[in-house]
């Protein structure tokens, strides 16, 4: 079970700037909903940008009105509500987002990568390196689960294995 986090005062807004015309690509997909509002497409691209405006709650209903209407590839918008709920501080529903997306895809590195990370953040740190390991079974050369992994692994000298 992933602990509770307590939530920040500030997502790093400054770090977040949008573009000055992102309101109008947000005006511009709801537009394009008010004329096909069963437009899945849309309503994910209009996710993305909300997340980037922070407007998270918007995002999430978003994404989720995108999987009510059969989106493609709903794994990676499961991954993109694990990696909102992540940033909003809510571990256990981004958990539940990684694993819902790994349920279609046992294999989606990037669900798999984001879920080794959650685990590692809050200190679970055996399950964490179970699934840098998988990762590496299904890419060995997926450099960053590598870089985790020797992270995680404590080496006790430099002829170690995973080192090498």
């Amino acid at each position: 079970m992933i602990p509770a986090q307590p939530k920040p005062t500030d997502f790093g807004a400054a770090d977040m700037s949008l573009p000055p015309d992102s309101d109008a690509a947000i005006r511009h997909q709801e537009q394009i909903l008010a004329q096909d509002p069963r437009n899945a497409t849309a309503h994910y691209n209009l996710a993305l940008l909300y997340k980037r405006a922070m407007r998270f709650e918007d995002a999430v209903s978003a994404y989720e009105r995108a999987i009510q209407l059969g989106i493609d590839y709903v794994q990676e918008v499961y991954l993109n509500l694990g990696v909102l709920y992540s940033e909003m501080r809510r571990g256990e529903q981004a958990r539940a987002m990684y694993d819902k997306a790994l349920e279609i895809d046992a294999d989606y590195i990037p669900a798999l990568f984001n879920l080794a990370g959650l685990c590692e953040e809050f200190g679970l740190r055996d399950e964490a390196a179970d699934l840098f390991r998988r990762i590496l079974a299904i890419d060995a050369q997926h450099w960053e689960s590598l870089s985790r992994l020797a992270y995680l692994h404590r080496a006790a000298d430099a002829g170690d294995r995973l080192i090498a």
